[in-house]
């Protein structure tokens, strides 16, 4: 997640500097960069999901929002579910 915030600062800030200085190849590298955030964040909910599911209890999240004894679904389920309300309805 920390690599996904510092590509995504960088995604913030050299376009825009490269568009002020007319600079291409600055302006360029958003297109090169773009999907980048994406990926780091589904591989960092990915390796959420995969503790939930194996019950890594070395996570704080996995000991304080699932057991041992739940059906495999519901420990999926539990990767969402564990967070404090929808990301999307954030404000």
């Amino acid at each position: 997640m920390t690599l996904a915030l510092f590509v995504a600062i960088f995604l913030s800030v050299v376009p825009v500097v490269g568009a002020s200085l007319h600079n291409t190849r600055w302006m360029q590298t958003a297109d090169a960069t773009e999907k980048v955030p994406l990926v780091l964040i589904g591989i960092a909910f990915g390796a959420l999901m995969w503790s939930f599911v194996v019950g890594d209890c070395s996570v704080r999240c996995v000991v304080e929002n699932s057991n041992a004894l739940i059906p495999i679904i519901h420990k999926v389920a539990a990767t969402w579910g564990s967070h404090e309300g929808s990301l999307l309805f954030w404000r």
